[in-house]
């Protein structure tokens, strides 16, 4: 063994000693608790991390990888019991609870199948309720299982992308733990953070980055320990901070989660996050812990570094002004971000900020930034810019039959740009130096209180949770494409905390009992989302605003059977529009289980007896979300 690979060992020993007790400072509870519950004794490789972003979520633990193959051995990480069973078709697919005796209970998803006792038991229990799906709750230490015992095998099932095994660790009252801080020896990780772009945006109307307003992103370089940008910046008013990180694992190519983020100002701490422990019930911040309409328009995962009107979550550290920052003199400012991981594998960003009398200003904003029909909106703001090339032009505002001159802030190029507070008036249209553009907006919603907006096209009820802050209602009116309906609520770019109730005013004539709300795209792809039918019109919940149509699905699903014989029965399902409801099968009139595996469209049976062959004629009925129905019969 070469010198080097002794110091790497060393470093590597010292490391784990360190850090081996994490777990009892951090949770209470001892590292050496829990053993690894897949390929222990070998090196794991993770393609997910607890407390990374997720979409409409934060990920709830550790995906470890099984090499792509499914069926690899599951162990108890402790002495413990099967608290719960939970088979789904979506979601953690196969997945079992084990409570321990110091009270953590560890969650296992994705599962290909149980210990056989277990999974007799469960089989037994579809069986008894006529039901693939189920949720289970064994009597206490009916299925117990000591440290090391293997109890399930690793899958695919569920919601998964890929065969892995997801793992959790929560406390007493089911709060996440991050697995991580357990440090368990089988994962090696001195891969530190990479930095690869950040963020400031102007967070109110006079204030200006290198005298401009809005929101403008950077790439960074690595030079030395430290990533920097090369572009001068200069601050004027309040500013908020972002960046778009992942961490790096040894061995992996996956982008995780970053749990801790500072930001320093002249060394003192603005703002920190430290996600070690969440709960459930707080699980939709994540839209505005990150910037959501960026994620929805570029697929970046920029984490804001102040915390947001309406983010109640408790991983936050921030004193003034809620982690945003100011300058309010003229000289120089040392900014620094500084990024680590679960191993204390740190990153660092760093530059230097100043006031506006200290540099002058780069041009840094492209005009293709603003996304929606010529304005964007930041915060209460709205920014305007007038197309028609004519520089250094006051343009007409029009709100509530008042006409408001608006003089250009700032210039760039041959283009002016204006400023609107929305708190003074939503506008009907503007007057760009000839050219008229107007604007949908209905109502200024208020967050914590309900609200109702009545229109001859669609009705919006918001409750007094829907909402995370103001949001600035645009209904755009009913448009007639491809034939279809086209409604429109052009807020998609604002998250909701709960869902709304949208009631959509068709007047084209259709078959209620086949006819459903859709997503519509700008492509024009149809995606189910349902809704119920009354005298006004057709209502539906949903937890992102956007474009929806009514579709009609009159074709029932298809059938393809695969293997059929006495010993086991597969077959190919699928429906081109609304989606599979639901599936059932008998053989001579007795309910038989039918597992559904929708990424391979694949349904099998699965015997209660194994020892008997079927025997009579065998009958599947599939129903799509329209009510449409398709029935399969043959005699085995």
């Amino acid at each position: 063994m070469t010198h080097y690979s002794i110091l790497k060992l060393n470093k590597l020993a010292l490391l784990f000693l360190l850090t081996a007790n994490t777990a009892i400072a951090q949770y209470g509870y001892d590292s050496a608790y829990l053993m690894f519950p897949i390929r222990p004794g070998e090196r794991n490789y993770l393609a997910g991390t607890m407390g990374e972003i997720r979409g409409t979520h934060f990920h709830a633990g550790i995906d470890i990888r099984t090499s792509g193959i499914e069926g690899l051995p599951v162990y108890a990480p402790a002495d413990g019991y099967i608290s719960r069973v939970k088979i789904s078709t979506g979601g953690y697919g196969n997945a079992l609870y084990m409570t321990h005796p110091n009270g953590l209970t560890t969650v296992y998803g994705h599962l290909k199948s149980f210990s056989k006792p277990l999974a007799e038991w469960v089989r037994a229990q579809q069986y008894a309720k006529e039901s693939f799906d189920v949720e289970l709750f064994p009597a206490r230490n009916q299925f117990s299982y000591k440290k090391g015992e293997v109890f399930a095998a690793s899958g695919n099932t569920g919601g998964s992308s890929g065969p892995h095994l997801h793992f959790e660790i929560r406390d007493q009252e089911q709060k996440i733990l991050d697995p991580m801080r357990f440090h368990f020896k089988e994962l090696i990780d001195e891969a530190p953070p990479l930095i690869r772009k950040v963020a400031f945006t102007t967070m109110d109307i006079k204030s200006r980055i290198n005298g401009q307003f809005g929101r403008f992103e950077f790439d960074v370089t690595k030079e030395g320990d430290s990533f920097v940008m090369h572009t001068p910046l200069t601050f004027e008013g309040t500013i908020g901070v972002e960046i778009y990180a992942y961490d790096r694992f040894d061995g992996t190519w996956s982008k995780n989660g970053i749990p801790c983020i500072e930001v320093m100002l002249d060394d003192k701490k603005m703002f920190s996050q430290s996600i070690t422990k969440l709960s459930f019930d707080e699980m939709r911040n994540v839209a505005v812990h990150m910037n959501y309409g960026e994620y929805l328009t570029s697929g970046q995962k920029f984490t804001k570094l102040w915390v947001d009107d309406g983010n109640w979550l408790k991983v936050y550290e921030a004193k003034d002004w809620q982690g945003m920052l100011k300058i309010r003199d003229s000289s120089d400012h040392k900014l620094e971000i500084r990024t680590w991981d679960s191993y204390n594998n740190y990153s660092y960003f760093k530059t230097t900020l100043s006031d506006k009398g200290k540099r002058s200003n780069a041009t840094i904003k492209s005009l293709s930034k603003l996304r929606r029909e010529g304005y964007e909106i930041t915060g209460n703001v709205m920014e305007l810019m007038n197309p028609n090339g004519v520089a250094r032009q006051n343009v007409l505002l029009y709100s509530s039959g008042q006409a408001y001159e608006l003089p250009p802030v700032y210039h760039v190029g041959a283009n002016d740009l204006y400023l609107w507070d929305l708190r003074n008036g939503l506008p009907d249209s503007v007057d760009l130096c000839g050219t008229m553009q107007k604007y949908d907006f209905k109502a200024m919603v208020s967050p914590h209180h309900e609200y109702n907006y009545f229109d001859k096209d669609i009705d919006v009820a918001f409750n007094r949770y829907s909402l995370f802050d103001t949001l600035y209602l645009a209904v755009k009116d009913k448009q007639i494409e491809n034939g279809r309906e086209v409604f429109a609520i052009d807020n998609v770019l604002d998250p909701l905390r709960r869902s709304a109730k949208v009631t959509l005013k068709p007047l084209q004539l259709y078959d209620k009992e086949k006819s459903a709300v859709y997503s519509y795209s700008s492509k024009g792809n149809l995606g189910y989302v349902g809704g119920a039918w009354d005298k006004d019109g057709i209502s539906f919940l949903t937890t992102s605003l956007g474009t929806w149509t009514v579709a009609t699905d009159s074709v029932p699903p298809t059938i393809k059977p695969a293997v059929i014989n006495k010993s086991e029965c597969r077959l190919i399902i699928e429906d081109d529009l609304s989606g599979i409801k639901s599936w059932k099968g008998t053989i001579d009139g007795e309910w038989v289980l039918l597992n559904y595996e929708y990424k391979k469209k694949l349904l099998w049976t699965e015997k209660l007896d194994g020892s008997k062959p079927f025997d009579g004629e065998f009958v599947v009925v599939v129903t799509d979300n329209a009510g449409n129905q398709t029935v399969y019969k043959t005699k085995l």
